[in-house]
């Protein structure tokens, strides 16, 4: 949770503009409900400090006694010594601060802190790495948007609305920070790799690592699980020289996995690893390491879960596997996947065509009897009424003939006048049967106004 709430000055509580008056003297203004904004900051009982590098001003200075912000350092350059300085006094770490600036000389305390923002009128270098960019300009009431945020997240620290922002804000920090390029030379050395290509993790980055193996493998990559805790007790054995092994941690600094290191060097096999911490010990021993963008988890009395780091995780896979996919024709796909859903939803008509089905060649007439005998022999609901050249006349369901009934129960005999000859139909084999008229259970299908056959239940 925050407790150090940090400003810059120039930008935010002012528009940036700088006046000077006869006496050479700068002239500064801020917005009164930004002031408002400082006090109920007060209220809510935050730490709070402006660190500048506009040297002492007295309009300046006024309106920082004037709003009681008694932490208060102008004119330096070092915004990060100061801000660590402040933190050792008053025994809280960086990751309990909160700061917001407009420009590039305060992108170095940013890349540190728990929170950041900026106003809407902030430089895009500001804005591609802030948490929350206001909607307010800067002297134009950013300031007070950007406490009013703080404090809502203070008093409601687990309503939907402030976990939704900590994901949204990772979120967007995320997808501006993403090593496309990277990614795409890792996907680039898997297809050219001759030997398997294992995934690899502990706990939660185990199963992200073994999601990303099988999504690889439905695309019909050699991929396979590789179990960390059991490879001294055998399984090491099974990795070889030409093999890929992808290693995830959020750290980079799981100690189950530094040790296997060593081993993994006599092999020779190529180790990639897969971190959200840049200066992690990946560095030291990974053939290539992959840092995924991940500013913080989601926040609260415990703000080391693995949360925002999963969803980076996951990105780093679906990105993977775009670069991937492409390798894999529909067809293989739906071989991998012949059964559930997806397997459903790539079958052509010509994969699930029926040729045998309840079928009468009809002159002018015939029995009903006749009808339901041949429905009950081929176990089908439905009735297809053909000229002897096999053109399609008509068609009556069990659903019809039962409507039918009700108006005349002592119907016997099924005539021209009584077929369904208002039906859908479909001539293309080609189509797949997710897109056909999920509605009907029997789906003739024509070719020249011929019957060859029927799809059944498209929609099961």
């Amino acid at each position: 949770m925050i407790k150090l709430v940090i400003f810059d000055f120039d930008g935010v509580f002012t528009d940036g503009k700088i006046i000077f008056d006869n006496n050479g003297n700068a002239m500064k203004h801020y917005h009164a409900k930004d002031g408002m904004g400082i006090f109920r900051l007060h209220e809510a009982g935050f730490e709070i400090g402006v660190i500048s590098g506009w040297p002492d001003n007295v309009s300046q200075q006024a309106i920082l006694t004037h709003l009681k912000i008694k932490r208060v350092s102008l004119g330096s350059n070092n915004k990060l010594e100061i801000l660590n300085q402040w933190c050792k006094e008053l025994g809280i770490t960086l990751d309990k601060v909160a700061y917001i600036g407009d420009d590039v000389n305060d992108i170095k305390v940013m890349k540190e802190v728990k929170l950041v923002a900026c106003p809407n009128n902030a430089v895009e270098e500001v804005k591609k790495i802030a948490n929350v960019v206001c909607e307010k300009n800067g002297g134009e009431g950013a300031v007070r948007e950007f406490c009013e945020y703080i404090i809502k997240s203070k008093l409601e620290p687990t309503t939907t609305i402030s976990i939704l922002d900590d994901i949204k804000n990772d979120f967007d920090y995320q997808i501006m920070h993403y090593p496309i390029e990277d990614i795409e030379k890792i996907s680039n050395l898997i297809k050219q790799t001759k030997g398997n290509i294992y995934f690899c993790g502990v706990g939660k980055s185990g199963n992200i690592a073994k999601h990303c193996c099988d999504l690889l493998k439905c695309i019909s990559l050699q991929t396979f699980s590789f179990d960390i805790l059991n490879a001294v007790h055998g399984d090491i054995g099974t990795l070889k020289k030409k093999d890929v092994i992808i290693i995830f941690s959020n750290s980079g600094n799981t100690s189950e996995i530094i040790k296997l290191f060593p081993l993994f060097k006599n092999i020779e096999l190529t180790v990639i690893g897969v971190t959200c911490y840049e200066k992690s010990k990946f560095n030291n021993f990974c053939d290539i390491v992959i840092n995924l963008p991940c500013k913080n988890e989601i926040s609260g009395n415990i703000d080391k879960i693995p949360t925002n780091s999963v969803m980076s995780q996951i990105i780093f896979c679906n990105i993977l596997v775009s670069f991937l996919k492409n390798n894999i024709s529909c067809e293989e796909y739906k071989f991998n996947h012949s059964s559930g859903n997806i397997g459903k939803s790539l079958y052509k008509i010509k994969d699930v065509l029926i040729t045998e089905y309840a079928k009468i060649y009809f002159e002018n007439k015939v029995k009903l009897r006749d009808v339901y005998m041949e429905m009950i022999d081929k176990k089908m609901g439905c009735c297809f009424f053909l000229k002897p050249n096999n053109e399609l006349i008509g068609l009556l369901t069990d659903g019809d003939i039962r409507r039918i009934l009700v108006e005349n129960n002592n119907l016997d005999v099924i005539t021209n006048q009584i077929i369904n000859k208002d039906f859908y139909y479909e001539n293309n084999c080609e189509k797949y049967i997710s897109e056909c008229n999920k509605l009907f259970t029997y789906i003739p299908i024509l070719n020249n106004r011929k019957l060859i056959g029927i799809v059944r239940n498209v929609s099961s």
